[in-house]
């Protein structure tokens, strides 16, 4: 029958495509795949239990599915900003002391 997590993961698809939303399973690197039909805007976002999926390209990553119903979601745009953030309070700190 496959693992628990395997399973789940046949149901998502099951449920995807009862609503109309195409699954692709990448043969390769999946993260490379899904920043790839991110950048061609062909899909919102990602789900990947890797987060080097940013390095590939993707802005919008769902990961740690959980059997309790709920997923965490990550926008590049919340850590460029926060990016940003840091990065203008160090150089702040520096000219300070």
């Amino acid at each position: 029958m496959g693992s628990e997590f395997s399973c789940m993961i046949k149901e998502a698809k099951i449920l995807a495509s009862t609503l109309g939303v195409p699954c692709v399973d990448s043969i390769e690197e999946g993260e490379a795949q899904c920043a790839l039909l991110v950048s061609e805007l062909l899909t919102d976002g990602c789900f990947s239990s890797d987060l080097d999926i940013f390095l590939f390209g993707a802005r919008t990553v769902y990961r740690d599915i959980c059997l309790g119903g709920y997923v965490i979601c990550y926008e590049m745009d919340d850590i460029e900003k926060k990016k940003t953030w840091i990065r203008k309070k160090l150089i702040g700190a520096l000219f300070s002391s």
